[in-house]
């Protein structure tokens, strides 16, 4: 045994690098055995994707097809969302520029008369403002109605107090000629 012990005194640096090797060898198989080589490698996020996608300044590799795919589907989502209001405002203004020039070739009434589209416009629109509403024809009719009955009512007893009545105020019992009847 003395002789083993003797090498090993004699080769101490040799040894030292021989057993360094092993542990880090072991501590090799250690880590590839928990995690791969992907989880220790970053890569930097842009500040906007980091906003988007919700991840740190730094990603691992393992991690980046996640990144790139929740990247993707933000900015195509986005772009269809963007193209379908951009379409929605050439509607809008292809809307207003018809009402518009409508509106415009209003102006010219048939016969070329300056503006006479809108004095004409005007007075369609008076005339309008003096037809009946629907069921307004009861209403009057009945205000009517009212105001006559309450007006023979007042000429009854006007004549009445006069004394040129047909009838007797008092009198319950109406004759035939009496249009109240």
């Amino acid at each position: 045994m003395s002789a083993v012990t003797d090498w090993i005194g004699r080769n101490k640096v040799g040894l030292m690098i021989i057993g360094t090797g092993a542990g880090l060898l072991l501590l090799l198989q250690v880590v590839s055995g928990c995690a791969t080589l992907e989880d220790y490698i970053r890569f930097r996020v842009p500040p906007e994707v980091q906003r988007v996608v919700r991840v740190g300044p730094t990603v691992p590799l393992s991690q980046s097809g996640v990144v790139a795919s929740s990247w993707s589907a933000y900015i195509e989502s986005n772009t269809q969302l963007l193209q379908s209001n951009v379409r929605k405002a050439w509607g809008t203004l292809y809307f207003v520029q018809g009402l518009l020039e409508v509106g415009v070739s209003g102006l010219e009434a048939p016969g070329g008369f300056p503006v006479g589209g809108a004095i004409l416009a005007l007075l369609f629109g008076t005339g309008g403002l003096m037809l009946e509403r629907p069921g307004q024809g009861k209403k009057t009719a009945g205000e009517k109605e009212a105001s006559h009955k309450h007006g023979r009512k007042v000429v009854m007893d006007v004549l009445a107090l006069v004394g040129g009545s047909r009838r007797p105020r008092g009198n319950n019992n109406p004759t035939p000629s009496d249009p109240e009847a």
